[in-house]
């Protein structure tokens, strides 16, 4: 694979067209709505070069399969940063890492034109991101995706996402777990970058007193694979159940049964902190499947202000946003 920058349009107008046709009609939510018309795409391509924009693109065997846009701001004040802009990857071409070459070779464009801040503004409010769907390219090219902006470690780009609307949150950028179908259920995907050492992570994913304040129906019984974890009712009858540890290391992996599925907790170190994984298979889907996705969303939010410090009882209304928000995704699902 060869990252090039282009000066000009003209010999490339016709791939880079199909491309752009082809990742809107799929679903991208980078400004166009399918189906797309091939003309639409070639007035967007003879107008979208000029001295502001950087345009690269991937080629694999000589053809064009992914491209990026980093624009520089003209303005005097602006030369400290840069947006991102229409990341594209051909569909028969992802999983390859071509995402992730093209955002690190914008990262490298970027650090020499003197940027050193990069925005994603969109919407009223600044809202963490948890993933980006088909790629996991931000947190992978090493960006620092952030919840708390005091914290913000200017020797690292970040990204600041602000809140966008339900119809946008089925392509493009996401803020919901990554969910793909497996068989006759699904897997869903959390990520989060947590700006704490392996060993703080790993004590609030599995000291009761921590356990409790973030996800209070679980109980660690005994940590080991083939082990037990106590899943507690909390509704006042003292009913409780035991779920089998199918897998534990100790800082780094904890998978227990879910029901008829499993989940699963990965962490690993990272230059500036950790990451977080929570990996859920749920099988069947039904009508709870949202529920639960909508609880583990929530729960990992709490995580995380455990880990800085705060703590905050379940947020109903959250949940219920985030229950709408993960309905339609199922519904997507299912076609």
């Amino acid at each position: 694979m060869k990252i090039e920058q282009l000066t000009s349009i003209g010999y490339h107008l016709n791939e880079l067209s199909d491309l752009l046709v082809q990742v809107v009609d799929d679903g991208a939510s980078i400004g166009f709505l399918p189906p797309m018309k091939q003309s639409e795409a070639v007035d967007y391509w003879g107008s979208a070069m000029n001295r502001d924009v950087i345009l690269l693109v991937a080629k694999l065997q000589g053809k064009i399969v992914g491209s990026v846009q980093l624009h520089l701001c003209s303005k005097q004040n602006g030369g400290h940063r840069a947006e991102i802009a229409k990341l594209m990857t051909h569909t028969g071409y992802r999983r390859k890492g071509i995402g992730r070459s093209l955002m690190l070779e914008a990262e490298k464009k970027a650090s020499r034109k003197g940027g050193h801040y990069w925005y994603l503004i969109r919407g009223k409010e600044i809202l963490q991101i948890s993933c980006i769907p088909h790629w996991d390219i931000f947190r992978q090219a090493g960006f620092l995706i952030m919840r708390n902006l005091q914290k913000v470690n200017s020797n690292r780009p970040f990204f600041i996402i602000k809140i966008i609307s339900g119809n946008e949150l089925s392509g493009g950028i996401q803020v919901q777990a990554v969910i793909e179908k497996e068989g006759n259920g699904i897997i869903a995907r959390f990520d989060r970058l947590l700006n704490h050492p392996v060993e703080k992570v790993w004590g609030a994913l599995t000291e009761n007193d921590k356990v409790e304040k973030w996800m209070s129906n679980l109980e660690m019984k005994d940590l080991r694979k083939d082990g037990t974890i106590k899943f507690n009712f909390n509704d006042g009858s003292g009913k409780s159940f035991d779920m089998k540890i199918r897998d534990f290391r100790e800082f780094a992996v904890l998978d227990f049964e879910w029901g008829d599925g499993w989940v699963r907790f990965e962490v690993s170190p990272e230059k500036d902190g950790c990451s977080l994984v929570l990996k859920e298979s749920i099988t069947p889907v039904n009508d709870h499947t949202s529920k639960d996705l909508a609880g583990w969303h929530i729960c990992l939010d709490m995580f995380s202000d455990l880990l800085d410090g705060h703590h905050q009882d379940f947020p109903m209304d959250e949940w219920e946003k985030w229950h709408k928000e993960y309905m339609a995704a199922v519904k997507r699902m299912d076609g």
